[in-house]
This record gives C-alpha cells, sequence and structure tokens, in this order.
C-alpha cells in the first residue's frame, strides 16, 4: 500500500479521535495484554498495548487505539514467514454486571498491519496493508484502579494470513481523582523543546541497531492536539543512513493534573538516505509517545517511530529524552 495513503487514512483516523475524546471524560484505561494467536495450526505469542475510552454522551459505546504484534509465524517454508504488527483503532460497545465490577465488551475496528516477509535469501519485504479486527473482551474490576482484561481478537485479512488470539492482562483506569500537584499551563506555557536519544532498528535481515538523534519541537494547539516539528538522524546500519525533517500531527489526552501525557501522531518524513545512492524521498511516520513533566519547565518523553516507506526499509526508532517548556 502507497505510503500517501496510509498517511491520509491515518490522518481520518486521528481527527475521529480528537473529535470522540472532546466529548469523552471518564472511562480512560491503559492496558497491557499478552497472550497465544493462531494461524491456522500454527501458533506465536501475541502482544496488545490499548489506551480505551468511554464516550461520555453515547453510552455504552467506547472507542480504543492499541499497538499490536501478533508474533512470528515461521511456516513450513522460507516463504510462508510473517513477521506482523501495527496499529489499531476501534469502537466498542460495554455493558456491566455484577455490581458495576464485571464488564463485558464487543469491539470492531481496521487493523493497520506492518508484514515482514521473506523476498528473497538476503532480503525482506515489508508489506503495508489493512484488515478488519473484532474482539470480544470480559473485564472484572479488582480495585477502584485496577482491571483484569481477558479478551480474544479475530483479524481478518484480505490476501493475507488471518489469525485468531487469546490474551489477558491488566488495566489502569485513570478515573479516580489524582492526588499529584496540578501544574500551572499559564506557567510552563504551550511550547516545548525535547532533545531524545535512542536506537533504530530496521524491519529487515539486518540486525545493526544504530544510535538515534533526534531534536523535536512541540507545540499545544488545543486541549487534544499537539503538533510537532524535528530533525530525526536514524544512523547508519547496513541497509539505510538515513535523516531528515519531520512533520506530525497528534491525538493527545492528559492525565494526573497535566504532569503525564500519552499520544498517537503521524505524518511525513522527508529524508535523505546516503545508501541508496544518497537517495531523496519522503516517508510516512507514526509515532506513539509518552510524557511526564517534573515541573512547570521540565520533563521526560519517550517516543516510538515507526518509517513508513515504499522500498522495504521500514524501520521502528525508540527514544528517550528531557523536554524543556516554554
Amino acid at each position: 500500500m502507497r505510503t500517501k495513503t496510509i498517511v491520509a487514512v491515518l490522518a481520518t483516523v486521528l481527527f475521529l479521535l480528537v473529535r470522540t475524546m472532546a466529548h469523552a471524560q471518564d472511562g480512560k484505561e491503559f492496558s497491557a495484554l499478552g497472550g497465544v494467536i493462531w494461524r491456522g495450526n500454527e501458533n506465536s505469542r501475541t502482544l496488545e498495548l490499548e489506551y480505551s475510552q468511554m464516550m461520555q454522551n453515547l453510552r455504552p459505546f467506547g472507542f480504543s487505539v492499541a499497538y499490536l504484534n501478533e508474533g512470528h509465524f515461521e511456516g513450513a517454508n522460507n516463504d510462508d514467514k510473517h513477521h506482523r504488527d501495527g496499529f489499531t483503532a476501534q469502537v466498542w460497545a460495554k455493558t456491566t454486571i455484577l455490581n458495576q465490577r464485571f464488564t463485558l465488551g464487543a469491539g470492531v475496528g481496521p487493523y493497520l498491519y506492518f508484514d515482514t516477509v521473506k523476498a528473497n535469501k538476503t532480503m525482506n519485504a515489508d508489506r503495508h496493508g489493512f484488515a478488519g479486527i473484532m474482539s470480544a473482551d470480559a473485564t472484572h474490576a479488582i480495585t477502584d484502579q485496577w482491571d483484569i482484561h481477558l479478551r480474544t481478537n479475530y483479524i481478518k485479512t484480505p490476501g493475507s494470513a488471518d489469525t485468531f488470539a487469546i490474551l489477558g492482562g491488566l488495566g489502569y483506569r485513570f478515573d479516580s481523582p489524582s492526588k499529584t500537584s496540578v501544574l500551572s499551563e499559564a506557567n510552563s506555557g504551550k511550547n516545548e523543546i525535547t532533545i531524545l536519544l535512542g536506537e533504530t532498528v530496521v524491519n529487515n535481515i539486518d540486525t545493526k541497531r544504530p544510535l538515534a538523534k533526534n531534536i523535536e519541537y512541540r507545540r499545544t494547539l488545543w486541549k487534544h492536539i499537539d503538533w510537532t516539528a524535528s530533525y530525526l538522524n536514524e544512523g547508519k546500519s547496513g541497509l539505510i543512513d538515513r535523516r531528515g525533517g519531520v512533520a506530525e500531527l497528534w491525538a493527545m489526552q492528559r492525565f494526573f493534573g497535566e504532569r503525564m501525557d500519552m499520544g498517537i501522531g503521524a505524518g511525513a518524513y522527508a529524508a535523505f538516505d546516503s545508501m541508496r545512492d544518497r537517495t531523496f524521498g519522503l516517508n510516512g511516520i507514526i509515532t506513539m509517545t509518552v510524557g511526564y513533566r517534573v515541573n512547570n519547565r521540565w520533563g521526560l518523553r519517550s517516543e516510538w517511530h515507526r518509517v513508513v516507506t515504499d522500498h522495504d526499509r521500514d524501520s521502528d526508532v525508540i527514544l528517550g529524552g528531557i523536554g524543556y517548556r516554554f
């Protein structure tokens, strides 16, 4: 699938997320789940990291965004290998029973996947596309803030492998009043400069993990919308030596008196790659971030970029650093 198509679809999803966040004030939860996934008779391990939220004026409906890793399927031969992961956005219908501590839910939505498959003896291919995901979830509240989840996911992928998974895990709800002191937005400003360091993992046979560097300017436009411009250097591995400018629009949610934020962004990455005959190209980029403000001025931030290319050089760039607000 073309990078421009993916970016356009993601921009639409981000817009819908922001509109939904504006009317969803409770039921905020972050969950981490793991389990077993099947493709036919073959199985692997699976992982899901999810942010979910109920819609205040449209109960019993809610929404979620998640990162999903479907594990590694080796297949009967090299041509049947699949290492697939991606991002989901789902609409949920939920009902609460047994004194409000037990919840049943069903969700459905699109799944943007990135599938690393065998191209030849020396290279892999990065296949992108959209699939459908259907989920059923049972949740038990063990405390005012902690939940236990049991979930099933069925993924229907046109032209590729369908999978079925059973997962279990923990969820943390952000609804309870925070005892953390509220930071003043007026005193800290809406701008942030962050310097981040980390590593780059190219989604191919190459195993080198070079040092990655990023300097980012972040601007809070509205309550749930940020915009960033940054210079990203992915470092030099056996397949890339890529660097360039990144612009992203973000759907954001903030917690604990504005001290913590979580968000997902998408945009364009105009990069120069010395390993590909000094080629300049426009790539897509999807990023998840978590930030924590130590005080009104200084904070910590982690970011995970997924670079989306048209030439089998997708990469994950994992970074952490310190930022200054003004």
